[in-house]
């Protein structure tokens, strides 16, 4: 834990099924210019939650009186090809950043930076090969949050006018080369929010721009196949990320779509409110579905690239499956609403 940034841990650990630890953050107040630092942990579910077990689980019980959390660096163990990061809530308040593998053991959590004075809930994220989590966090006012994997600690930049209706599940992110894409929609907290599309932040010199002015989407992702995607209710576009020019219309099945992703071949997962995960070819042809049992309102989706899709529910959970929609785990992520990543391919 770095001087100044770190935030007081208490934990007691319990191993079970699950391998479920406990953890609480302490509530305290962050000045808006303090970046937290790293909160080292390994082990299962968040403070005052009870893991869902995984069939692969080793029942060991083990009381120890106390343990000792030892702060070291995310990417000494990330591993990134296996490991899930997720934005989550735990301890009802703590907006946070996690580390997962894939059979639900948390390895980290750091608490997210302060937003608009506060502590917003974190949406969306990607992970950036260059070694950046680059997180939407915020509603009115949000900002394009990126976690450093070497050394920890966060940068922000925003743009004039971006924000997103206050809906659990809004709030979509991309990247593309230097470029970082995330949805933008119509407000009304402030005459600039008035604005909507598309806002696009250029990594390399820090500048952003709006595009695609006449699209509200409550989601957007760039697929497997290099194009980005739009979803607004039932319709997915896709374009050109460079030109914005666009490349495809696709309309969803009926249902309450909240968040799409896309694999190499230009096919579209989708999942709905009511617990249902589609995948359809680039044509919009329902290939298979699969509905969810055990948590509540899927509102994320993501695949790793080799095979793997993740979920992420306004419960909570996460869930895992291959992209044939079979072999379906679960695991308890945080006390409310959770966006999942995986690491690079």
């Amino acid at each position: 834990m770095k001087s100044g940034e770190g935030i007081p841990l208490r934990a007691s650990s319990t191993l079970g099924a699950a391998a479920t630890n406990r953890i609480t953050l302490s509530q305290r107040s962050v000045d808006s210019a303090a970046i937290p630092a790293d909160i080292s942990h390994s082990g299962g579910a968040p403070h005052g939650l009870d893991a869902v077990p995984l069939s692969s689980a080793t029942t060991t019980i083990r009381k120890p009186r106390s343990r000792r959390l030892l702060t070291e660096q995310l990417e000494d163990r990330l591993s990134p090809a296996a490991n899930l990061l997720v934005t989550t809530t735990i301890a009802a308040t703590e907006q946070v950043l996690c580390e997962f593998t894939p059979g639900g053991e948390l390895i980290r959590t750091a608490l997210l930076p302060v937003v608009s004075g506060g502590h917003e809930p974190g949406r969306d994220l990607i992970y950036d090969q260059s070694g950046k989590v680059h997180v939407y966090v915020g509603t009115f006012d949000p900002a394009l949050s990126s976690y450093t994997l070497d050394g920890g600690g966060w940068t922000q930049r925003t743009h004039s006018g971006w924000s997103t209706f206050n809906n659990v599940s809004n709030g979509g992110i991309g990247l593309w080369g230097d470029y970082v894409y995330v949805t933008d929609m119509t407000t009304f907290s402030e005459p600039a929010d008035e604005a909507k599309g598309v806002v696009r932040f250029n990594l390399a010199d820090g500048t952003s721009a709006r595009f695609l002015e006449t699209e509200a989407p409550q989601d957007l992702t760039i697929g497997h196949d290099g194009r980005l995607y739009l979803l607004s209710a039932n319709t997915v576009k896709s374009y050109d990320p460079g030109t914005f020019a666009l490349q495809s219309t696709v309309t969803l099945p009926a249902g309450d779509f909240r968040a799409i992703a896309v694999n190499a071949a230009g096919e579209i997962f989708a999942v709905n409110w009511s617990e249902q995960v589609y995948r359809l070819s680039a044509s919009g042809a329902v290939l298979g579905s699969v509905t969810l049992t055990g948590v509540s309102d899927p509102m994320d989706i993501d695949l790793s690239g080799d095979g793997r899709v993740a979920i992420g529910t306004a419960s909570g959970h996460v869930v895992q499956m291959s992209e044939d929609l079979t072999g379906i785990t679960t695991f308890l992520a945080g006390t409310e609403r959770a966006f999942v990543a995986f690491g690079p391919d």
